[in-house]
Protein backbone atom coordinates (compact mmCIF):
# COMPACT_ATOMS: atom_id res chain seq x y z
CA UNK A 1 0.00 0.00 0.00
CA UNK A 2 2.99 2.27 0.90
CA UNK A 3 4.70 2.00 -2.53
CA UNK A 4 1.58 2.78 -4.45
CA UNK A 5 1.25 5.71 -2.67
CA UNK A 6 4.50 6.79 -2.81
CA UNK A 7 4.20 6.24 -6.77
CA UNK A 8 1.07 8.79 -6.84
CA UNK A 9 3.57 11.32 -4.72
CA UNK A 10 6.31 10.94 -7.64
CA UNK A 11 3.70 11.08 -10.18
CA UNK A 12 2.70 14.86 -9.11
CA UNK A 13 5.24 17.63 -10.01
CA UNK A 14 4.67 19.87 -6.76
CA UNK A 15 5.71 16.88 -4.47
CA UNK A 16 8.95 15.13 -3.85
CA UNK A 17 9.25 11.92 -1.91
CA UNK A 18 12.65 13.34 0.05
CA UNK A 19 12.32 10.80 3.05
CA UNK A 20 10.75 6.92 3.58
CA UNK A 21 9.89 5.55 6.84
CA UNK A 22 9.08 1.67 7.53
CA UNK A 23 9.50 -0.65 10.37
CA UNK A 24 10.51 -3.30 7.94
CA UNK A 25 14.40 -2.84 5.96
CA UNK A 26 13.42 -4.85 2.98
CA UNK A 27 10.48 -2.48 2.29
CA UNK A 28 12.50 0.62 3.85
CA UNK A 29 14.75 -0.31 1.07
CA UNK A 30 12.94 -0.91 -1.86
CA UNK A 31 11.09 2.56 -1.01
CA UNK A 32 14.51 4.41 -1.05
CA UNK A 33 15.67 2.73 -4.47
CA UNK A 34 12.42 3.81 -5.91
CA UNK A 35 12.47 7.14 -5.38
CA UNK A 36 15.81 7.76 -6.08
CA UNK A 37 15.38 5.56 -9.21
CA UNK A 38 13.02 8.15 -10.04
CA UNK A 39 14.81 10.54 -9.52
CA UNK A 40 17.47 9.56 -11.33
CA UNK A 41 15.59 8.51 -14.52
CA UNK A 42 14.41 12.07 -14.90
CA UNK A 43 17.92 13.32 -15.11
CA UNK A 44 19.16 14.28 -11.34
CA UNK A 45 22.27 12.89 -10.86
CA UNK A 46 22.72 13.20 -6.97
CA UNK A 47 19.83 12.06 -5.34
CA UNK A 48 19.51 10.62 -1.84
CA UNK A 49 15.88 9.74 0.10
CA UNK A 50 15.97 9.81 4.04
CA UNK A 51 15.32 6.61 5.73
CA UNK A 52 13.68 6.15 9.01
CA UNK A 53 12.16 3.66 11.05
CA UNK A 54 10.89 5.42 14.17
CA UNK A 55 8.47 7.60 12.60
CA UNK A 56 8.89 10.18 15.51
CA UNK A 57 12.56 10.86 13.86
CA UNK A 58 10.76 11.60 10.74
CA UNK A 59 8.70 14.03 11.75
CA UNK A 60 10.67 15.66 13.75
CA UNK A 61 12.87 16.42 10.78
CA UNK A 62 12.30 20.17 10.09
CA UNK A 63 13.11 19.88 6.15
CA UNK A 64 9.94 17.47 5.54
CA UNK A 65 7.19 19.49 5.11
CA UNK A 66 4.25 16.88 4.74
CA UNK A 67 3.59 13.57 5.69
CA UNK A 68 2.15 10.44 3.92
CA UNK A 69 0.82 7.63 5.87
CA UNK A 70 -0.28 4.72 4.26
CA UNK A 71 -2.18 1.98 6.72
CA UNK A 72 -3.78 -1.12 5.30
CA UNK A 73 -7.45 -1.29 5.28
CA UNK A 74 -7.43 -4.22 7.71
Amino acid sequence: MGLEDMNGVLREELGRVVAVCDLDPKRLAEGKRRAEAHYKKKGESSVSVKTYTNFKELLADPTIDAVVVSLPDH
